[in-house]
């Protein structure tokens, strides 16, 4: 993924370049669709499955719309935020009892393993490799994983 650009710097340059209604992507995964282009709210965009492309609107919202889509680019398309507790950890920079949103890109190494469970008892264990956010893991069988290092498994009370 390309290296994140400072939020204020890109806010002035969209302003000082955008009309009504455009947005400035802070972050994409798509080769089509580089940092700090800005792009039409109105005009339909395709991202294939995986792809990340996160959009700042002239308000300043953020929001990451995740492949595979297809529509119009705006905050109510992206997919809803959850919040995840690390429940276990042996990646340092992903402690337990860290809340991670699932908009949030992990990159967790080989041989590492996070556990996740949201406040609806959904559990998610990511085993390195991985790249790439919660938001697009879906639920799978005991023994299938979501790309090389995700399954969404059982659930697990928070209390």
């Amino acid at each position: 993924m390309m290296r994140r650009e400072s939020l204020a710097g890109l806010l002035t340059l969209m302003a000082a370049s955008a009309v009504a209604g455009d947005l400035m992507i802070l972050d994409s995964t798509h080769p089509e669709l580089p940092v700090a282009e800005v792009i039409a709210d109105d005009a339909s965009i395709e991202l294939p499955a995986g792809a990340l492309l996160t959009l700042v609107t002239e308000s300043g919202e953020e929001f990451t719309l995740v492949g595979p889509f297809e529509g119009l680019p705006t905050p109510e398309n992206a997919p809803p935020v959850v919040s995840y507790m690390v429940v276990e950890s042996d990646h340092p920079a992903l402690p337990v009892a860290e809340v991670v949103e699932s908009d949030r890109v992990l990159d967790i190494p080989e041989g590492a393993t996070v556990v996740l469970v949201a406040e609806s008892g959904q559990e998610i264990t990511l085993s390195g490799p991985f790249y790439g956010v919660t938001g697009v893991a879906q639920p799978t069988g005991d023994d299938e994983h979501l790309g090389e290092g995700a399954s969404v498994g059982a659930t697990r009370s928070l209390d």
